[in-house]
């Protein structure tokens, strides 16, 4: 079956006078949602996995979190293009794709946004090829799973767009990671043996609760060379805290998501990133690379996104690869929930062709 040419990706047009990154944070939308639509678009019965869809219903801020993600995978296999290959861990991936609450419009998981994150959407698929060489998603439902590696295929199939190869990991994320990253270990050892600079390792972790604790961080960081963001649920952690402080039994989970009794210093959820950051720290073993977080203010829910990269021998004492999105990060955290909807109207109205390069 010969693919066929999807539709093509248009830049929104420039207003003249409009901040740089203003503007890029409602291209990214754009970009995102035409990705949706095509992820839609090529999966023929949407009946399927509408089970597994439904698990999660995102609203329209989860848009800031995937442009985020998304501008820091592409900056990390440009910075990182002396490895000798790419893999991207996606925890908790829920099933690719799932539908806005209020407008029903398609939105893709991260699960697809990562590794297709260096496309150019503006061509023909079939002419480029893929950066990470491997994805491995883990997630509790063999239904999302399923979902995941169809909706893979039928971008393949369709449109031609250079897939990944992805391998799935039904259960307990943290009981499942042992495996990929033994994996991934041999690999590493081997290469780095002949003298290669061997893979680099992207992870996100996707927490919607405290599902993934901080001995789980900890493997990640002790044994693979790679990056993580990790989507942090701060309403969540601090009504617990506060449940707590009321004599509400919430000690263990606070206790195993920090990997301590650091969560007893927060006063307020917006202290939570920066204690987060703290004990990444500590379990890493090394200096990270500052980082905005980005908050995400959902409805009643607030979220933080947050990168954890080590420093290198030529970062230390100096700004890293993180900082060259830092003015991305700053103006999506200058977007509220109430503004959002009008930035994404503005979005992905009619599409022309620019010259921006995402």
């Amino acid at each position: 079956m010969t693919p066929e040419l999807p539709p093509l990706f248009e830049d929104l047009p420039e207003t003249r006078g409009e901040p740089t990154q203003e503007y890029n944070v409602k291209n990214y939308v754009r970009l995102i949602h035409h990705l949706g639509k095509l992820v839609e678009s090529s999966q023929g019965d949407v009946a399927r996995f509408s089970d597994a869809d439904r698990e999660f219903r995102p609203h329209d801020v989860t848009y800031l979190k995937l442009l985020a993600l998304m501008a820091y995978a592409r900056t990390f296999v440009k910075y990182g293009k002396a490895a000798t290959r790419f893999f991207y861990l996606d925890v908790l991936s829920a099933s690719g794709l799932s539908n806005l609450e209020g407008s029903g419009d398609p939105i893709p998981g991260s699960s697809l946004c990562v590794p297709m994150s260096h496309l150019n959407f503006r061509k023909d698929p079939t002419t480029q090829g893929t950066k990470f060489d491997k994805v491995f998603c883990f997630d509790r439902s063999d239904d999302a799973l399923a979902a995941i590696h169809w909706r893979r295929d039928a971008l393949e199939c369709k449109f031609g767009f250079p897939m990944s190869e992805y391998q799935m990991f039904p259960g307990e994320a943290s009981e499942k990671l042992d495996e990929v990253l033994s994996e991934i270990e041999e690999i590493r050892s081997k290469e780095r043996g002949e003298g290669k600079a061997g893979p680099l390792t992207l992870a996100f972790v996707d927490n919607l609760g405290m599902n993934i604790p901080m001995a789980t961080i900890s493997m990640l960081q002790q044994r693979v060379r790679g990056d993580l963001v990790i989507h942090i649920p701060s309403g969540a952690i601090w009504r617990n805290i506060e449940a707590h402080r009321k004599n509400q039994d919430q000690r263990q989970v606070l206790t195993d998501f920090f990997g301590g009794d650091a969560w007893k210093e927060i006063e307020s959820a917006d202290d939570v990133p920066s204690i987060y950051h703290r004990e990444v720290e500590r379990v890493t073993g090394a200096a990270l690379q500052d980082s905005l977080p980005v908050k995400i203010r959902g409805g009643k829910h607030t979220f933080h996104l947050a990168i954890y990269a080590r420093h290198t021998r030529g970062t230390k004492g100096r700004e890293g690869w993180v900082a060259t999105i830092r003015p991305l990060l700053e103006a999506c955290n200058h977007v509220d929930y109430s503004s959002f909807p009008t930035i994404k109207s503005m979005a992905v109205g009619e599409q022309r062709q620019t010259r921006l390069e995402l």
